[in-house]
């Protein structure tokens, strides 16, 4: 019976160790830890890169967005006959130019 109170209490802690959400309390367990990530994937993980990707104009997905997005209200902002407008607009042009 010790032996599988030993063994169930072993194996607790060692969930702990193995999941990364989890904190450790001391040194060893973070080592154990380490090793056992690092035996997972022996040809070590995958680095992020330092810099934001670029195209060949060297201009990044954010820049490529801001660009559509005033490319598209150029041509939705173009300028609209008197009576096509909204009541609102019609009544606010005309108290600016009284």
């Amino acid at each position: 019976m010790l032996k599988r109170i030993f063994s169930e209490h072993v194996a607790r802690e060692q969930a702990s160790e193995h999941t990364l959400g989890n904190r450790l309390g001391d040194e060893a367990a973070n080592e154990r830890r380490l090793n056992f990530f690092a035996s997972l994937n022996p040809a070590g993980f995958r680095q992020p890169k330092k810099s934001v990707a670029t195209d060949a104009q060297g201009r990044t997905r954010g820049d490529k967005k801001r660009a559509r997005r005033a490319a598209a209200m150029n041509k939705v902002s173009e300028e609209r006959p008197e009576k096509y407008r909204h009541s609102v607009d019609r009544r606010r042009r005309a108290s600016r130019y009284k």
